[in-house]
């Protein structure tokens, strides 16, 4: 899969300061994007901002394209090559004349006039994600904001960790998320593609 690169953060320090002022006290910008980085990584997907993204898929078959997302999504195109032959220089393709497509939720895109074979290639170019870049917090999954906002202010927090012997004990800080916040993740994140 080729991907375009997400920006690090549309989360600033100042819209999390309007949510919880006390909490976000300590919290700074690399907390956040720390805390960002570790869910699309959870997720295995940006999952927040609405975003343009591009996808090759390939081993495709039938007229159902699955393309990896769990938001509501504007399919812009498609395009299916097909295999010809190969040369030296590598695979050369072809554009493929198609017809229609119908974008349904769960990231499920129906064409019409096409059949894929496993040997076809399919790009496809797409907006997903939750939330309007530049719409502020209140754009983005309140339940997500909570998660970074907790994440970040505990990644901000000295470590309050007490060592007896030679053990150290003491409560979670960092950036990975508690078993609450898991199952928060676990609704927007990513499953195997069939």
């Amino acid at each position: 899969m080729k991907r375009i690169e997400k920006p690090s953060s549309f989360i600033t320090v100042e819209m999390l300061k309007q949510l919880d002022p006390k909490g976000a006290e300590l919290i700074s910008q690399a907390h956040i994007n720390a805390a960002i980085a570790s869910i699309r990584n959870i997720c295995g997907w940006h999952v927040f901002p609405s975003l343009p993204d591009s996808i090759t898929l390939t081993e495709q078959s039938g007229n159902t394209i699955i393309l990896p997302t769990k938001s509501d999504m504007i399919v812009n195109s498609i395009e299916v090559y097909a295999s010809l032959s190969q040369s030296e220089g590598g695979q050369i393709w072809s554009t493929r004349a198609g017809g229609e497509f119908m974008a349904l939720p769960g990231g499920i895109v129906k064409l019409v006039g096409i059949q894929l074979k496993p040997s076809y290639s399919v790009n496809v170019d797409f907006e997903h994600g939750f939330g309007t870049p530049g719409g502020g917090v209140d754009s983005y999954p309140q339940d997500l904001v909570s998660v970074i906002l907790s994440m970040a202010s505990r990644a901000a927090q000295p470590s309050g960790a007490i060592t007896v012997g030679g053990i150290s004990m003491g409560a979670t800080t960092g950036i990975t998320p508690q078993s609450h916040e898991y199952r928060i993740l676990d609704t927007y994140k990513l499953r195997a593609l069939p």
